[in-house]
């Protein structure tokens, strides 16, 4: 169920994100639709960290994408989650926060762009988190 929510949010926000982009580069130029789509990845590889670290946390005994790992004689109950948890840990917090922070400050995007491509990936994160609520 929660694989199919991230799948949704990310198909709709990277979707949504792309077909804004569009319209910006037909109006404004491809440096705001860059930033657009900047800001839409960047979100979206933000919430999958987010996502993968929950998953391990909650469930040690899958692997990376929901695969048991299996060993002789049954499941390795904690397959290398440690590492996995580390890892995921590291590259979300201090790599992709730093990245966003060189991304805003080198302003080769417009600021608003970037934003934009935050708030059109929320915005695609309420929609399904409504309509995931609903059904």
């Amino acid at each position: 169920m929660y694989n199919n929510f991230f799948k949704n949010v990310s198909s709709l926000g990277l979707g949504s994100s792309a077909a804004v982009a569009f319209a910006f580069l037909c109006f404004k130029g491809w440096i705001w639709s860059m930033g657009i789509l900047t800001g839409s990845f960047w979100v979206f590889l933000n919430s999958f960290f987010l996502y993968e670290l929950f998953r391990m946390s909650l469930n040690p005994t899958l692997g990376l994408r929901g695969s048991a790992s299996w060993v002789k004689g049954g499941v390795n109950p904690r397959p290398k989650t440690n590492e996995r948890i580390l890892i995921f840990t590291v590259l979300k917090f201090p790599v992709l926060y730093l990245v966003g922070f060189f991304i805003l400050s080198s302003r080769f995007f417009p600021a608003y762009s970037f934003l934009l491509g935050l708030t059109i990936y929320f915005t695609a994160l309420a929609i399904v988190w409504v309509r995931f609520r609903t059904a």
